[in-house]
């Protein structure tokens, strides 16, 4: 699999592209991917919220490289990914690198990530909330999207960091392993961690959080930006959007 920015013949091609209402503005990705005689083999549309258009243009191409990653029929195939961003196809091919704002690192040996978000109709709104959880390999272990009603934005993520932590602790098979919890929130981050709370019709929430740190070994809870989470942002709009309540869990 290479990355390009014109189009020589290749066995498949993935065409991918992002847009956004100003720099930064809500943003949108998405990607057709077509064989050699034109036929479309699979599309893609996904909001990512509020990033600014190269952030987008990285995204766009990580999400077609994890639908090629996660397809057992792409294996063996000759697959270009093309897009019109120069910076983009620089820094995935490892050229000249300056954007440490869209660095994310996998988690290591047997560490698991929860990437968690909440999104709404407005603040306050009908709200959403979603995570997944990876593991070392990129694997997807478990996926959430729920609705949570007409709620203010900070109390949506709070929400998702505590419906993130009851799905560790309730699991059996998770057991033993060490989590981070990643959000995008810093006000729900800092307050769960014990840190500057001044948010008292949370105080429940924020209690149970700080309970199930302390009695599940291996647990944290920290910030990651928005744009380095944009899968768990369109699981959230979807939940916002009264898409139904989905809880999946794979094998591991």
């Amino acid at each position: 699999m290479v990355f390009q920015g014109s189009q020589p013949c290749y066995e498949l091609c993935f065409n991918v592209d992002g847009s956004s209402r100003g720099n930064p503005g809500d943003s949108g990705i998405g990607g057709m991917l077509t064989d050699s005689n034109g036929k479309v083999i699979c599309l893609f549309l996904l909001g990512v919220g509020v990033v600014d258009s190269v952030t987008a243009e990285v995204l766009v191409i990580l999400k077609a490289c994890e639908l090629i990653h996660y397809n057992p029929r792409s294996v063996g195939r000759v697959i270009n990914i093309f897009s019109d961003s120069k910076s983009a196809i620089s820094w995935v091919n490892g050229n000249d690198f300056d954007n440490f704002k869209l660095v994310w690192i996998l988690p290591r040996g047997d560490e698991l990530c929860f990437n968690v978000d909440g999104s709404s109709r407005g603040n306050s709104g009908d709200f959403g909330i979603g995570g997944m959880l990876t593991d070392s390999n990129g694997k997807v272990l478990c996926l959430f999207s729920l609705g949570v009603g007409v709620v203010d934005s900070v109390t949506a993520e709070v929400l998702v960091v505590l419906k993130a932590c009851e799905l560790i602790h309730s699991n059996p098979r998770l057991v033993g392993r060490v989590f981070n919890i990643f959000s995008d929130s810093k006000s729900a981050i800092s307050w769960v961690n014990g840190n500057d709370f001044d948010n008292f019709k949370l105080v429940n929430q924020i209690y149970d959080v700080i309970s199930f740190l302390k009695i599940v070994d291996g647990l944290s809870i920290s910030f990651k930006s928005r744009g380095s989470n944009s899968f768990t942002n369109s699981l959230t709009r979807d939940a916002s959007d009264n898409g139904g309540d989905k809880i999946v869990l794979s094998d591991f």
